[in-house]
Order: C-alpha cells, then structure tokens, then sequence
C-alpha cells in the first residue's frame, strides 16, 4: 500500500507514474532505455526518475551487478494500491490523480484512433467506458469494493500456457467514489 507523502510526491510526475505503473502491469524487468520508450523521455531522464523511484522504495533493482540504463528494474508486489488522501495539499493530490490518470487517457486514445476490429461473428470489439451511480448503505459499499476486487484479483492470477490462445493485454481501472456534492 502506497501512503506515504514522499512516495505519493514521487509518483506524482506523469514519467516516473508511467514507468512504475508499466513494472507492474508487465511483471517484467525493464532498463531505463526500455521504459523511456514507453515514457516518451530519454534513457538518461528515466534512469534519473527510476533512482528516484528506487529511493522511495516503490521499485526494485532487479539486478544488483549492473549499473546505468543497463540495470533492470522491477516491480515488488504484483499490484499496488495509492492512498491519495494521505496528501495533505489539495494541489498534490491533484497532480496526483492526473498522474493516475494520464496512462488511461492515452490508452483509451490510442484505442480509439485505431480502426475498429470485427470478429469472425461480425461483432465489433469495442472499447467500452462506463460510468455510473448507485445508492449503497456503508455494508453494501464495502461489500461492492471487495466483490470488484476479487474479480480483478481472478484474471490478474490467471497464469497463460504456450497451449492457449494469443493473450492479450487489457487495462483497467475502478473506484468507487463517494457523492461528497
């Protein structure tokens, strides 16, 4: 669980959000000049923001003997999860979010620039967004948040073998906010 204020200060700049986020949704272990690619920043900026990373513990060296935009680095854990509110400052919190953010937006982006696919059925493969609202007492609530959980935590353990189809990666993203207007 990420809470602390220099962590979240760290994962705030959109470079050093891109590469933590793009460690752990590989489960890889990337060089700098690997993950600049994805970042848009060059290999020397992002062995910059993955030290600074690295200090806060958010990732690790994935191989102790290499050094500069040769070293590996990995994720820790399988999955994360950001306690925003541990800010203090409204504008950090913010940026923090448009950190989180940023990622989605380009992905959902470069989805939609693409032409749409059709199976072999003729239905199309769309890229849905949803949202939503729904009336929960405080049970219900927490009920809903650990249901979503436990289907996200059902693919994210699901191992591929050579013998099954072509995987592909799909990203998602839920929260379950409270009506606080």
């Amino acid at each position: 669980m990420i809470q602390q204020p220099s962590q979240l200060k760290a994962l705030a700049h959109p470079a050093r959000f891109i590469a933590f986020e793009e460690l752990f949704a590989t489960q890889r272990a990337l060089t700098a000049t690997e993950l600049a690619a994805v970042t848009g920043v060059s290999p020397s900026s992002m062995s910059y923001h993955l030290r600074m990373l690295h200090a806060e513990h958010l990732i690790q060296a994935a191989d102790e003997t290499s050094d500069g935009r040769e070293r590996r680095w990995r994720a820790p854990a399988t999955a994360y999860e950001i306690l925003v509110s541990r800010l203090e400052n409204p504008a950090q919190r913010q940026a923090m979010v448009d950190a989180y953010l940023a990622p989605v937006r380009s992905r959902i982006s470069a989805a939609l620039a693409e032409p749409e696919e059709v199976d072999e059925g003729g239905t199309p493969s769309d890229t849905p967004l949803a949202t939503g609202r729904v009336r929960l007492g405080v049970d219900d609530l927490v009920a809903m948040q650990a249901e979503m959980a436990a289907i996200v935590e059902k693919y994210e353990a699901r191992q591929w073998t050579s013998s099954d189809d072509s995987p592909t990666t799909a990203y998602y993203m839920w929260s379950v906010v409270r009506d606080r207007l």
